[in-house]
């Protein structure tokens, strides 16, 4: 009997809870890193997050995904509170190639994390193709990571965590080692996966124009320690497209918000 749980990570009428962040503040000793967070992302929304090199960005990440303990506030999804790693939440970092076990083909990567939840092989097979589908990379299922181009690592790590039946993706300045075309690839398939498949996604990136794209809302942080010093909504609608959606008024004026707010001007 197959893991229906599992087979929803690829079910298009899937839907993400809603998060909400109250009052996170994180501190290493007597060094504050994050002050007094106040964050939602709805179900199936994109929310990128950005601020200055060195502000928190990816502390702030890994509070939201349960990685690290808070110093106050709290993490909320659905109605559970986050107090470590939970099924719903899915990794992908920057670091793809660090992410896949060499010895493993593209297929036992992306289902190797549903063996540790006792999913049987054959369901596990399953779902993995499935991802692989969902991100373009059927024909990749028996290749070997030192077979794949950078991008197609990159959607390994995206497929393995839609298989883990994560209904939220958190991504930490995932293109940012990829050339430029596979960058702006990536991006419009993100958004894709998102339609499709109704999961939310966090960005946290450095690329203004990748947040203001890929989004629904900015947050921008800044000052130490980091608090939201603004949440930018962006008009853009659903559909995106590189050239037509870069050029639109709207686009820029989200964009040189966010750059102020950024430079504190």
């Amino acid at each position: 009997m197959k893991d229906e749980r599992h087979m929803s990570a690829v079910n298009t009428e899937a839907t993400a809870p809603p998060m909400r962040v109250t009052n996170l503040s994180k501190s290493y000793g007597a060094f504050e890193v994050l002050n007094g967070i106040d964050l939602t992302v709805d179900p199936g929304e994109i929310v990128a997050i950005v601020g200055p090199s060195g502000v928190g960005k990816t502390t702030l990440l890994r509070s939201l995904s349960g990685l690290t303990d808070l110093t106050a506030g709290e993490v909320v999804i659905g109605s559970e509170k986050v107090t470590g790693p939970v099924e719903e939440i899915g990794l992908v970092f920057q670091d793809y190639r660090g992410s896949m076990f060499p010895w493993m083909t593209t297929i036992q990567n992306v289902a190797f994390p549903l063996e540790g939840k006792g999913v049987p092989k054959a369901d596990r097979e399953e779902t993995a193709r499935k991802c692989l589908a969902d991100v373009g990379l059927e024909q990749a299922a028996d290749s070997y990571p030192w077979e794949l181009s950078g991008g197609m690592q990159q959607r390994v790590a995206i497929a393995r965590a839609l298989a883990y039946d994560a209904h939220i993706l958190l991504m930490d300045e995932p293109f940012g080692s990829l050339d430029a075309q596979t960058k702006l690839v990536l991006e419009d398939l993100v958004i894709d996966l998102q339609r499709r498949l109704g999961i939310s996604v966090i960005l946290v990136t450095h690329d203004i124009d990748e947040a203001v794209y890929m989004s629904d809302r900015v947050v921008v942080l800044n000052n130490k320690p980091a608090s939201v010093v603004d949440v930018v909504h962006v008009p853009l609608g659903k559909e995106r497209e590189q050239i037509a959606t870069k050029s639109d008024p709207n686009f820029m004026k989200a964009r040189n918000r966010v750059m102020r707010e950024i430079m504190g001007q």
